[in-house]
C-alpha cells in the first residue's frame, strides 16, 4: 500500500510539473519595424497657365503631409496638393490615416495671369515634408 501511495504522489507531481512551468513561462515575440516615411519629387509638366508637380509618397505608418507654399505678392496664384487648396504664404497639414501608402500625388500651381516666371518661382519654392503621426 505504501508503494502505491508513493507512486501516486510521484505520478501526480510529474503531471503537475509541466502545467506549473507552462503557467509561469511565457514567450514574447517582439518584432520591431522601423517607421519610414519618404517623399520625392518625381517630375513636373507645364500645361497652359499651370505647373503640375508629381510627388511620390511612401510611408509604412499613419502620417502627416505638410505642404508649405511661398508668399505670393500678386495673389493670383493658387496651389493645391492632391486637390486640397493651400494658401500662399502658408502651410497645410494633411493627416493621412493609412497604415501603408506608396503612390503618387500631384501639386498644382495655377496662375490667373499666365505669368510663367511667377509660376516657376513659386513652384521651385514649394516644400513638402512627411512626418509620422
Amino acid at each position: 500500500m505504501r508503494k502505491i501511495i508513493k507512486a501516486f504522489f510521484l505520478v501526480s507531481a510529474l503531471a503537475q510539473t509541466p502545467a506549473a512551468y507552462a503557467s509561469t513561462a511565457t514567450l514574447r515575440l517582439v518584432a520591431r519595424v522601423p517607421v519610414m516615411c519618404a517623399v520625392d519629387f518625381n517630375g513636373a509638366r507645364m500645361e497652359a497657365n499651370r505647373i503640375v508637380i508629381s510627388v511620390h509618397r511612401m510611408c509604412n505608418t499613419s502620417h502627416i503631409v505638410a505642404v508649405s507654399v511661398p508668399a505670393n505678392d500678386a495673389g493670383d496664384v493658387r496651389v493645391s496638393y492632391a486637390n486640397t487648396p493651400v494658401l500662399a504664404g502658408g502651410t497645410i497639414d494633411l493627416v493621412q490615416p493609412e497604415r501603408y501608402f506608396d503612390d503618387f500625388d500631384e501639386i498644382t500651381v495655377e496662375s490667373q495671369s499666365g505669368d510663367s516666371d511667377q509660376l516657376l518661382a513659386i513652384a521651385q519654392n514649394i516644400n513638402v515634408a512627411v512626418y509620422p503621426s
